[in-house]
């Protein structure tokens, strides 16, 4: 069975690869690696890439607007997934 992330990660190759590239890319950085480190299976299963994109949600989340406290994570998580896979302005480098 998949887990959530991964569910996340086929949604965004379907919606914008080059964000999934994007994202996979610095999930893959050594410094991130370094900085949280998984075992094996956590990466195989791509825990990783849902560190990074939980980053960039949380970074850009408004509180009260896009959740509320009793709201259940995975659905902000993929809806700031898909937000991001849409947003034809989202700024990689700066982002980066």
């Amino acid at each position: 069975m998949l887990q959530p992330q991964e569910l996340r990660n086929s949604l965004a190759i379907m919606i914008n690869r080059d964000f999934y590239t994007w994202l996979r890319n610095l999930s893959v950085n050594r410094n991130f690696i370094e900085a949280i480190p998984l075992g094996e299976q956590k990466q195989h299963d791509q825990t990783d890439m849902d560190y990074a994109l939980r980053f960039f949600v949380y970074r850009h989340v408004k509180r009260n607007i896009d959740y509320e406290a009793n709201n259940d994570i995975k659905h902000m998580i993929t809806d700031g997934l898909k937000k991001f896979c849409k947003d034809k302005s989202f700024n990689y480098a700066g982002e980066k």
